[in-house]
């Protein structure tokens, strides 16, 4: 593969973080700011398919797998309180779990299938427990979250990781995540839903832009890939800071909200 590929898909996977992470920013802004203003939530919607897809390249051509999860897991828990004073206005709020377990969960059952020589009833095995992980810890997108990390990984690249199937991986990973999300909240509610998470499947559209390829990082882009792991969680500080600035939350009173957290009555914001 010529080294011409290797560096356009460098170019392309830092355009697709860009891209994300402003997507994700629109979102959270647009619940924080602006009274979740339908256009701006179907904006953010194409957000979580990228970084789905972005996590499953990650763990194909990372050179090191298992420091690549350790250190999502790391900023997972960095994160946890600046998303709970976001959602729930209190610093821990254990109904909700941000999005970085969601990715954590699906790297860790990957890293598993990995140890197990990819047999296929491990990728089985993980695919049920990434769905019942997800929910139980009511992550960001749910099991359907998990599921379509998973999904992106194993239809690109096949069970041992030896082959390439780029746009039908990202067709199946963008579908499931809308389409899939549709209709298994739909089941989960027992009455027909039709939320704009199906917008996510436009996040194809972008996809078709990466061939999924090994991509030619320079150390300069792997220090600057470093501020997106920090612009996560400092989102959330800052966009909370901002609603209390305006008046629009108080400061938490965690002792007064105590029993609402332990019966968890509390609202996702």
């Amino acid at each position: 593969m010529s080294k011409n590929i290797h560096l356009r898909e460098a170019q392309v996977m830092t355009a697709l973080k860009w891209a994300a992470m402003i997507l994700l920013i629109v979102d959270h802004a647009t619940i924080a700011l602006f009274d979740n203003d339908p256009i701006g939530r179907a904006i953010g919607r194409l957000a979580f398919p990228l970084f789905a897809y972005m996590i499953a390249v990650g763990l194909q051509y990372s050179s090191n797998p298992l420091k690549y999860f350790k250190r999502i897991l790391l900023f997972a828990f960095i994160s946890e309180i600046p998303f709970d004073l976001f959602v729930a206005n209190i610093p821990f709020y254990f109904m909700s779990q941000n999005v970085l377990f969601t990715f954590a969960i699906a790297m860790g059952l990957y890293l598993l299938v990995a140890r197990l020589n990819y047999q296929a009833y491990a990728w089985l095995a993980a695919f049920v427990a990434g769905y019942v992980l997800g929910e139980l810890c009511s992550v960001d997108y749910g099991g359907i979250g998990v599921v379509t990390v998973l999904t992106f990984k194993l239809a690109i690249y096949g069970l041992k990781g030896d082959k390439l199937n780029a746009r039908f991986g990202q067709a199946l990973g963008c579908a499931l995540i809308s389409f899939g999300y549709v209709i298994s909240h739909s089941i989960e509610i027992a009455a027909p839903y039709f939320g704009m998470q199906i917008l996510a499947a436009f996040a194809l559209l972008i996809l078709l832009f990466s061939k999924g390829v090994p991509a030619d990082f320079s150390m300069a882009s792997k220090k600057y890939s470093r501020l997106f792991y920090l612009v996560y969680p400092l989102q959330f500080v800052i966009l909370w800071a901002i609603s209390i600035a305006l008046g629009w939350q108080t400061l938490p009173n965690v002792i007064a909200v105590i029993p609402d957290l332990l019966t968890g009555n509390l609202i996702y914001f």
